[in-house]
């Protein structure tokens, strides 16, 4: 799999928490919508993260990058979104990727992503990233994770030293989607994980 190096891109937040050890009432499950994604299960509902005409606005004051802009999140709400993420996540991955040649590179990978806390009260951890094609392991990564505590980006780094952030996103008790973006802006890669345990 091509290697990702990745953005830290402030996002608009908006978020419900609900206790996460417990199945959350139908009428209010747990939801943090970052950066108001679109589901990837509605076809009425493309998102293209690379539109170029919805750019990060400084001067939006929804935007994070807005000095105005009110409520960073607490601490007791990042320890909920980490705890919320804790676990292992199965679905799939979609990559563009312009190598070095300006060579276009996609493909679409069966992905599991496993979060750890490195402790009840921490929003950061350790995971792994598997990836199959067809079937067949093709990429298999340990990285550390942390939750920005300003913008609520989930930054991972990898053993190999790549950085990728997570930017906008949808995480709830049971679905987790969303988009990763490079720091070069070569890749954009889009998630859609279900919460397996």
């Amino acid at each position: 799999m091509v290697a990702l190096m990745l953005v830290n891109a402030g996002c608009k937040r908006d978020h419900y928490y609900d206790v996460p050890d417990e199945d959350p009432p139908s009428e209010e499950p747990y939801n943090h919508d970052h950066g108001d994604p679109k589901d990837p299960n509605d076809p009425d509902d493309p998102d293209d993260p690379d539109d170029p005409n919805d750019p990060d606005d400084p001067n939006d004051p929804d935007s994070p990058d807005n000095p105005d802009t009110p409520d960073t999140p607490s601490t007791t709400d990042l320890i909920t979104m980490a705890s919320v993420l804790t676990g292992q996540w199965h679905g799939t991955l979609s990559t563009k990727y312009y190598d070095d040649n300006g060579q276009l590179w996609q493909g679409v990978y069966d992905t599991d992503f496993l979060f750890e806390r490195k402790s009840a009260d921490a929003y950061e951890g350790q995971g792994l990233e598997t990836d199959y094609e067809k079937g067949k392991m093709v990429y298999a990564s340990p990285f550390s994770w942390a939750i920005d505590a300003k913008t609520e980006d989930i930054h991972l780094r990898y053993d190999d030293g790549r950085v990728m952030t997570i930017c906008t996103f949808h995480l709830d008790n049971h679905s987790f989607y969303g988009t990763i973006k490079s720091n070069d802006g070569k890749e954009t890669d889009e998630f859609n994980l279900q919460k397996i345990n």
